[in-house]
């Protein structure tokens, strides 16, 4: 976690920019080349860095940083699919408070009790 007044704004710019490259390269890796250079969790460690660093000092946010562009083109080899119904992105899980609100998230879209326990 990013705490505010800890660098300059110099530095703090120079960091976005940096993250945002790397976010960049690393998606290129992911999508276009199906050949990710770190893990999962590495990458989500980066955004999550560029996003508190965002929400710090939203005036510093790159025009063309990370949280405008969504991934990379992908290989030409993966063929568009129809889904008869919508696929929808998960959000991010990094703590065990991060799965509960999922679990209730779930239990409350299918009308489960809470106290109900899903078997995975």
């Amino acid at each position: 976690m990013v705490k505010k007044n800890k660098l300059d704004e110099s530095s703090i710019s120079n960091r976005l920019r940096k993250l945002s490259r790397l976010i960049k390269k690393h998606n290129v890796h992911y999508h276009h080349d199906d050949r990710p250079k770190i893990t999962d969790a590495e990458y989500d460690s980066l955004v999550k860095e560029n996003n508190d660093i965002e929400k710090l000092y939203p005036h510093l946010t790159l025009k063309d940083g990370p949280n405008y562009q969504i991934g990379a083109k992908p290989l030409k080899k993966f063929k568009k699919t129809a889904h008869r119904t919508p696929m929808f992105s998960l959000a991010n899980a990094f703590n065990q408070k991060d799965i509960m609100d999922f679990d209730d998230r779930i239990k409350k879209f299918i009308n489960l009790k809470k106290n109900i326990l899903l078997d995975f």
